[in-house]
């Protein structure tokens, strides 16, 4: 007798632990289904009760996406009739005789005047619970890699990146332009209408609605109780004095099992998200799209499976979070503080730091309660669990890609820079780091302390080894006042280099200098080494003097080796050496920093000739 395989054994133990969860629930098989047959489903309108509406088979579309059938419906009755398909009612229920055929999940097309719907048959959300089982064989995909996120840091403005980041986030579940999951709306609460206008393209493309709420209010809010099917239910991203969650509806509850939405939340799989009642308060009507308009309930468990048929949640369970902690403090305003949690499973990883990006501006601009010209000083900490924490303490007073006119250019530079530092961290390719904090500490003086600057030159043209040269600095400051800056570097007495480069620049300059002419100092080679380069990222208060020599040298294990000579660098440069190193175009000889307080923008490059 021949031994089962491991796929084998591991297949049936998966299809006996699915077996359970429908064990007490009468099913309509898929084939057993035929058009003109009418049925009910279930959902909530407003408050806590749960309404039926009726529905009408019109067809079923096979292979609508690969094995995945549709069933195609007519709804009927008094509340979809007025409303049409209503974001929110993702996972509805659907019964025909008593029997449940599936969840809703499709909408079709725009401004129809019958409100016709898909519904995933409900066999496709049954084979979810079976995926529990081989879980930990699955493992997230990286979107991007930490080298690649540490090279886009001063590469394009904050709008231009979340725009990128859109692009590559765009949900894979919108198969037809016009057959499409029906969109979830995104509750957000305590989220400021400006910053929300700048990343609802970003949530849109997610297949997410966002719509600005609140919290609901005791008269409003029902107690904890078990979930029914047709009850709504929400996977939250941010909880706290700040909330973002995504509201669908119940579609089958067994014991602490739940299934859900009939369609991906996110489509990544395996997942670990915060799971929460919700409370619907009403129904908003539209043309366009109707919405539920809910608040977030009570955190009753988690989300395990997030499949294209639907997720499956299991109530009592714990997902990760990271903790945050916001402090303001201003001389016109009181102390503030602001506390809230972020969902922070691995599968996220590529959009945790967007919400963390939207919470931020959110605390600052609620905090400053204005939009004049301020600068704001930063001492913030991302503790991680069994490694360096990275240290984020510098000055904004706003920046050179944001030219927009108006105040609060500071708030928007603080919260891009404190982003890009999340995004690789949690974006890399050695390991998803435990961050087991977030402390961010701002002090803001209503005045714009910043400087541009404007003019360099040198007290020599030429120099010789062991030369000492006086670069003079000429700046200007906000509101036109002038600074003058010197200060003496010496030549190295053992350069070999036939052309110098003097680069006078503010920290973004400089991030931007080296990444075009030695981007493999950004190229990390493993985590902690990813933690070193974050932190000594240079400061925008700090003023800096760079001397480089241009010659050929190479980053080899993270350690710089300049002036090779050339027999060397022809031997790493052979096909079969390409990939140990990386080539450099310069090395540096001198850098000093001269902190100010101000805030340095701009920078110069001079080059100057060695003497024979």
């Amino acid at each position: 007798m021949k031994k089962f395989g491991t796929r084998f054994i591991v297949t049936i133990c998966a299809i006996i632990f699915a077996l359970p969860v429908f064990a007490d629930v009468s099913i309509m098989s898929l084939s057993d289904i035929k058009p003109g047959m009418r049925g009910v489903g279930k959902t909530i309108f407003a408050g806590s009760n749960i309404d039926e509406f009726e529905i009408e088979v019109l067809d079923i579309i096979k292979n609508f996406a690969p094995q995945h059938d549709v069933i195609m419906v007519q709804l009927l009755g008094k509340n979809v009739e007025h409303t049409g398909v209503v974001s929110g009612m993702s996972g509805s229920p659907i019964y025909i005789d008593g029997k449940l055929i599936g969840a809703l999940a499709y909408s079709f097309g725009q401004f129809l005047k019958d409100p016709i719907a898909g519904i995933t048959p409900i066999e496709s959300m049954m084979a979810i619970p079976s995926k529990e089982a081989v879980r930990d064989k699955e493992q997230p995909s990286l979107s991007f890699s930490a080298s690649t996120l540490l090279n886009t840091l001063s590469s394009s403005t904050p709008d231009e990146f979340l725009s990128y980041w859109t692009q590559q986030q765009t949900s894979a579940t919108t198969v037809f332009s016009d057959i499409r999951p029906i969109t979830m709306p995104l509750m957000c609460s305590g989220i400021s209408l400006s910053v929300l206008n700048r990343f609802t393209p970003y949530f849109q493309s997610m297949g997410l609605q966002p719509i600005l709420g609140g919290s609901g209010g005791s008269a409003t809010n029902k107690s904890v109780q078990p979930f029914q099917p047709g009850d709504a239910i929400a996977g939250v991203l941010v909880a706290g004095d700040i909330s973002v969650a995504s509201t669908g509806t119940v579609t089958y509850v067994n014991g602490n099992q739940v299934l859900g939405f009939g369609h991906p939340f996110f489509n990544k799989g395996p997942v670990n998200i915060p799971m929460a009642q919700a409370n619907v308060l009403t129904t908003l009507s539209s043309y366009m799209h109707s919405n539920k308009f809910a608040t977030t309930g009570e955190i009753v468990g988690n989300i395990r499976q997030d499949r294209m048929p639907g997720i499956m949640g299991i109530i009592g369970g714990k997902a990760p979070i990271i903790p945050v902690t916001i402090t303001y403090t201003s001389p016109i305003n009181e102390k503030q503080t602001y506390h809230y949690e972020i969902a922070a499973d691995q599968s996220l990883s590529a959009t945790t730091p967007v919400y963390f990006w939207l919470t931020v501006l959110t605390t600052l601009e609620t905090a400053r309660l204005a939009n004049g010209d301020y600068s704001m000083r930063l001492n913030g900490r991302i503790a991680i669990k069994n490694h360096e924490d990275v240290v984020i303490n510098d000055l904004y007073t706003g920046s050179s890609f944001n030219e927009s006119p108006g105040g609060g250019q500071d708030i928007m530079q603080a919260a891009y820079d404190i982003v890009m530092r999340l995004i690789p961290l949690l974006a890399n390719e050695w390991e998803y780091p435990e961050i087991e904090k977030i402390d961010l500490q701002f002090a803001a003086e209503p005045v714009k302390r910043s400087v541009q600057i404007e003019r360099v030159w040198f007290s020599k043209d030429e120099v010789l080894p062991g030369d000492s040269l006086t670069v003079h600095i000429y700046l200007r400051a906000y509101q036109n006042k002038a600074i003058h800056i010197a200060r003496q570097i010496v030549i190295p007495a053992n350069t070999t280099a036939k052309r110098l480069i003097c680069t006078v620049g503010s920290a973004e300059y400089l991030l931007m200098w080296d990444k075009r002419f030695a981007p493999a100092r950004f190229r990390p080679t493993n985590f902690d080494n990813l933690v070193s380069i974050l932190n000594n990222l240079r400061q925008n208060n700090n003023l800096y003097i760079q001397l480089k020599a241009i010659e050929d040298g190479a980053l080899i294990g993270g350690q710089e080796l300049p002036n090779l000579p050339p027999t060397v660098m022809t031997i790493l440069s052979e096909k079969k050496n390409s990939d140990t190193h990386d080539k450099l175009r310069e090395s540096l000889l001198v850098e000093k920093v001269i902190p100010t307080d101000y805030g340095v923008f701009g920078g110069k490059s001079i080059s100057m000739k060695m003497k024979k």
